[in-house]
């Protein structure tokens, strides 16, 4: 039976992989680069070939670990496809071997490969479902309730 935690998180097939990798770069990362911050906008998305990456919310001053991302798995949320700024971290957990697709290309695979849609937009709408019932506050209103 499929969880939520399946539908947030899956691993990619080695076809999903082959078709990003047409649309993307392959790159090294090490341990502890950052490679978007909350707050960045226009970010990168990232499949982990090999290594992790830690995905973190850094609006607390401890920055608790959300998830880590390790092979086959990919970074983002709804926010790589609607162009608003991050709300989380994503930080290199340990050198790693990533591929690295622009917005623009993500949107452009999204589009073009069924498949990739299914799988890529679902896991971002239950990430953010998940990330809101966890208590995660995107929006955080300073001041009395009467004004």
């Amino acid at each position: 039976m499929t969880t939520d935690l399946d539908v947030a998180f899956p691993t990619l097939t080695e076809e999903d992989l082959a078709v990003l990798e047409t649309r993307g770069r392959r790159r090294d990362a090490k341990t502890g680069e950052v490679l978007f911050r909350a707050g960045d906008r226009g970010f990168c998305f990232y499949v982990v070939l090999d290594g992790a990456i830690d995905i973190m919310d850094t609006s607390r001053e401890e920055a608790p670990l959300i998830v880590t991302h390790r092979a086959g798995q990919f970074s983002g949320d709804v926010d790589s496809l609607s162009g608003r700024v991050a709300v989380v971290t994503a930080r290199v957990a340990e050198d790693s071997r990533l591929l690295e697709l622009s917005a623009e290309e993500l949107r452009r695979a999204v589009d073009e490969v069924p498949r990739l849609t299914d799988t890529i937009v679902r896991a971002f709408l239950m990430r953010r479902q998940l990330l809101l019932s966890s208590g995660f506050a995107l929006v955080e209103i300073i001041g009395s309730r009467y004004s």
